[in-house]
């Protein structure tokens, strides 16, 4: 009997033991499904990382290369010494492109009246060696700097004058180009063209006797371009370079045409003269031009 009972108590224990290896194993599968499950959701985190952290890189490279490419673009060095070249070399478009003016908006200051002047200056020529250093801070939106180049085997030296806005460095075109308060005298009554752009009431300044000053603000040095237009004047063309010191005077002369007809009228009238006076008591003592008609006078 005790060996029946003892049997029976491990038959029970041998099969509760089954179970539970039964269920363990059951779970296991369980935990290797769950497993997975986990394992499938990281891999979309995982490649999405992946992504965002090349895109970071790559956003980093573009911005570095943005950053280093501004920084040489507006460098203060590199500039001074292009814009030299471009001047020695006569690119007066590229020249004006690295300029900067207090009045930017004003019509005496555009790019073709620039090109205009400047291209009647010095012949062309190439630099062949060029070296460059920093002058002077006058302030910390201005500096000087000198640029030393040799052109046709002899070395000049000239300073370029820098002004920062914005934190982009400029030429000062107001330093380098610009004449304040040129004064140009006409007849009255005449048209004056500057360059090509005809110059307004805006510009007439003062009057003196038959004469008509203009006086320019602000223009560019060098060489320009004049021509004075008046009805039954002959037209006058000049090059001239203009001094702020020196008001520059451009007489007129009566036209072909009109000293044509004065001479004629002038005719008629000593012919009238002549026949309403007594020959040998008269005589013709002046012809004066007025109002583009001839008077003569007489002494009877």
């Amino acid at each position: 009997e005790d060996e029946f009972i003892q049997y029976e108590e491990y038959e029970i224990e041998d099969e509760s033991e089954g179970d539970e290896e039964e269920e363990e194993d059951e779970w296991d599968g369980q935990e290797d499904v769950f497993d997975a499950l986990e394992d499938g959701s990281r891999k979309p985190y995982a490649h999405l990382q992946k992504v965002i952290l090349t895109e970071l890189i790559i956003f980093a490279a573009i911005s570095l290369s943005i950053l280093l490419y501004q920084h040489w673009k507006h460098d203060p060095e590199r500039l001074a010494e292009e814009y030299v070249q471009s001047v020695v070399q006569r690119d007066w478009n590229e020249a004006y492109g690295k300029l900067y003016f207090k009045n930017n908006d004003n019509e005496l200051l555009t790019k073709k009246l620039f090109v205009s002047a400047s291209e009647l200056s010095e012949n062309h020529a190439e630099i062949i060696r060029s070296e460059i250093r920093k002058v002077k801070s006058l302030s910390s939106d201005h500096t000087l700097y000198e640029v030393e180049y040799m052109k046709n085997d002899e070395i000049y030296t000239e300073e370029v004058p820098l002004v920062r806005l914005k934190g982009v460095w400029k030429v000062d075109g107001d330093a380098e180009f610009v004449e304040k308060n040129v004064g140009i005298r006409v007849p009255k009554g005449a048209t004056v063209y500057y360059d090509g752009l005809e110059l307004g009431e805006t510009y007439a300044k003062e009057a003196e006797n038959e004469m008509q000053v203009y006086v320019l603000p602000e223009s560019f040095n060098g060489v320009h371009y004049i021509r004075v237009e008046k009805q039954n004047m002959e037209t006058a063309e000049r090059l001239v370079n203009l001094d702020p010191e020196e008001t520059f005077e451009i007489p007129l002369k009566y036209g072909q045409e009109l000293l044509k007809k004065a001479g004629a009228q002038a005719l008629a009238d000593i012919q009238t003269k002549y026949r309403e006076t007594e020959i040998g008591r008269t005589k013709f003592i002046d012809l004066t031009l007025t109002s583009n008609r001839i008077t003569a006078k007489t002494t009877g």
